[in-house]
């Protein structure tokens, strides 16, 4: 495989990536959310991606972008618990939905999503 790491890298801007563990139950057996967790690193954000909708002018959806980041993202079905991670990109607000297999590109350098954009509405619920 080529590894492409230097090419990503170059197209990468500073993002934060707010990651929200899973709950937990106090001493006296109450549900206690967990603290957001905010990481800062250099991640390649791509508008679009072959599961956003392609507009008829050719434009894909800026509601959908494609992630490679080299900290841990965390998907809506995390094994572990945690809160899909969320981050702000041109002034929106998105969670990513799935993540991809980070060894399916031979090298393992890379998280590789796709993130949906929030609704202010559904950001208040967090």
């Amino acid at each position: 495989m080529i590894d492409l790491t230097g090419v990503v890298a170059s197209f990468a801007v500073p993002v934060t990536f707010d990651h929200r563990p899973p709950g937990y139950i106090d001493n006296a057996g109450v549900s206690r959310a967990a603290a957001v967790e905010s990481v800062t690193a250099r991640a390649v954000i791509l508008p679009g991606g072959d599961r956003g909708v392609v507009l008829p002018e050719g434009v894909r959806s800026e509601d959908v972008c494609r992630v490679f980041s080299p900290v841990i993202v965390r998907g809506a079905q995390d094994p572990e618990g945690y809160w899909a991670t969320r981050f702000t990109w041109r002034g929106r607000r998105f969670e990513v939905r799935e993540v991809m297999n980070r060894s399916a590109d031979g090298n393992g350098k890379f998280w590789r999503a796709i993130a949906f954009r929030v609704r202010e509405s559904e950001d208040d619920e967090r």
